[in-house]
């Protein structure tokens, strides 16, 4: 009876420490970092049976340094997986506990669409949240690569075919600058819309 009474439907909370956990798309044969990996689609296929379990009542999860290896569609899996599982079956709480704030030396607005999946967002009261918008870095190689004797050639049908010319191009043209630029406001706007 006593061992009955500590294992009652209803109690159980799932943690992640983002702080202490990477979490990686596949597994990695090694790897220098001293955290523990995780790969999200363990943690999506864990929240999507803990949702239909009666005896898992919320999601805390702290930090977000664990979030730095995934990319955009790994992240909105994800969110779209804690969106889910704070709304399907009787919708159990979700807490994002951020001490160090959101953004701070980094781009904040992926973690904020991150965090928009959240119940409850608690960040310290001297910490900050930074909302800068997104970006894409992109480095041009045509000077390298003449430096050293080598000359790229593109073929492309349209002039929006633009993945060459980073080797064939000193910066961006016209249609390049276009196609990013569109890439960039339908993320943003995608990102915004979630929010």
């Amino acid at each position: 009876h006593e061992a009955a009474d500590r294992h009652r439907p209803g109690e159980t909370v799932l943690d992640l420490d983002l702080d202490n956990v990477v979490l990686v798309k596949q597994e990695r044969i090694a790897s220098l970092s001293p955290a523990e990996e995780m790969r999200v689609e363990r943690l999506i296929s864990t929240l999507d049976v803990a949702k239909r379990d009666p005896r898992v009542t919320a999601l805390v999860v702290r930090g977000l340094d664990g979030l730095r290896d995934l990319g955009l569609a790994e992240l909105t899996e994800l969110r779209d997986a804690i969106s889910d599982f704070s709304t399907g079956w009787g919708g159990k709480h979700t807490l994002l506990h951020v001490p160090d704030g959101i953004g701070g030396s980094s781009n904040g607005t992926i973690p904020l669409f991150f965090a928009s999946a959240f119940n409850s967002i608690h960040v310290q009261p001297s910490t900050t949240v930074i909302i800068p918008g997104i970006s894409f870095a992109t480095l041009f190689f045509k000077r390298l690569l003449d430096k050293v004797g080598v000359r790229a050639f593109k073929v492309a049908r349209k002039d929006f075919k633009t993945a060459a010319n980073v080797l064939t191009e000193d910066g961006f043209t016209e249609a390049h600058r276009e196609s990013t630029a569109s890439l960039l406001d339908a993320f943003m706007n995608d990102i915004v819309s979630a929010i």
